[in-house]
């Protein structure tokens, strides 16, 4: 899935960060959740909180199902690529080149 998704940087990721424009940062993975929002079971305002952040930490201490898991393939839009990206996976990141966008 990730390969053929364009490259971000935070910098990116961070502009997006409200109920217009929702980005979040999972295992290296940048989601469009705007959509989402109003139908996310634990409610818009935990997106919202991590609108424009890497929010895999929190993500995995929920303990989300394979179905929520599988779900957000859908709002995948790129892949992170930034030197200072604080990743909860890093041993799994792989080095990339930052694409100038």
């Amino acid at each position: 899935m990730e390969d053929n998704l364009p490259t971000f940087n935070l910098s990116d990721v961070s502009k997006h960060k409200n109920k217009d424009s929702s980005w979040i940062l999972i295992h290296g993975v940048v989601y469009d959740v705007t959509k989402y929002l109003n139908e996310h079971p634990g409610g818009s305002e935990i997106l919202l909180e991590h609108a424009g952040k890497n929010a895999t930490q929190d993500f995995e201490s929920i303990g989300h199902s394979e179905e929520a898991r599988s779900k957000m393939k859908e709002f995948a839009i790129g892949k992170i690529c930034d030197a200072d990206a604080q990743n909860s996976d890093k041993h799994e990141r792989k080095k990339c080149h930052c694409e100038i966008m």
